[in-house]
């Protein structure tokens, strides 16, 4: 409820949430609602995520991320591979988390933005070729 937070960094601190959803912890439901109703779509979509993974999870926020993944339009790949990730086994998780996130640091311009001239390589950030 930081009203004066820009949505790049609610929605680069609400992916760390999804992912510790995500990994069994359990991440209060106020502020994921709160996030999932954001004007980027995309901040809803890993506050959804986080919801419909919990221990107790969220039917609303499961169709949301169906209804999401159905609809044609910026957000519909980053919706399939939450829906994806949600649905896997366990084990397969975390690379659909991870290839969710590459996904987004290309995709969303304000994440973009700020990844811009870097990269991660053998598991570091590093500067890129690029910058």
């Amino acid at each position: 409820k930081s009203p004066d937070w820009p949505d790049w960094l609610r929605l680069l601190l609400t992916r760390p949430l999804a992912l510790a959803s995500a990994g069994g912890a359990s991440v209060p439901a106020e502020p994921l609602q709160e996030l999932r109703s954001r004007p980027d779509p995309m901040i809803g979509l890993w506050a959804a995520f986080a919801l419909a993974i919990s221990p107790k999870p969220d039917e609303a926020a499961s169709r949301m991320l169906e209804d999401a993944a159905a609809t044609p339009g910026p957000a519909q790949e980053l919706a399939k591979l939450l829906q994806e990730a949600r649905s896997a086994p366990e084990a397969e998780q975390a690379a659909l988390l991870d290839r969710a996130t590459v996904w987004l640091r290309t995709h969303h311009p304000d994440a973009a933005r700020i990844w811009k001239g870097w990269e991660i390589r053998e598991g570091k950030l590093v500067r890129s070729q690029e910058s």
